[in-house]
């Protein structure tokens, strides 16, 4: 590492110097307003129009964190694998 200290980022709220267990600010529900505000802010971005700091992490925010897409993708890939395991197997004489 060069020397500097990594900055710990909350993902509840996008803040910076803290996690989201010690996260203030109550959790921002992921519904279809929420969608939407998230599709007219990208129709904006794209047309142009200058966003603020607070649009532009909105729009970087993915809804999900990191870790948790990761625990969802690895157990239902292995779980396709072992069921259809026959069916990928080209030695297989059933």
């Amino acid at each position: 590492s060069s020397g500097q200290a990594r900055v710990v980022k909350c993902y509840n709220c996008q803040g910076e110097g803290h996690v989201a267990r010690q996260c203030t600010q109550p959790k921002r529900t992921r519904n279809a307003t929420w969608y939407k505000e998230k599709a007219m802010l990208a129709e904006a971005q794209e047309a142009g129009q200058i966003l603020d700091e607070e649009q532009l992490a909105f729009l970087a925010d993915p809804g999900v964190p990191d870790g948790q897409v990761v625990q969802t993708i690895i157990p239902n890939n292995v779980a396709f694998q072992i069921e259809d395991l026959d069916t990928y197997d080209s030695d297989c004489d059933d």
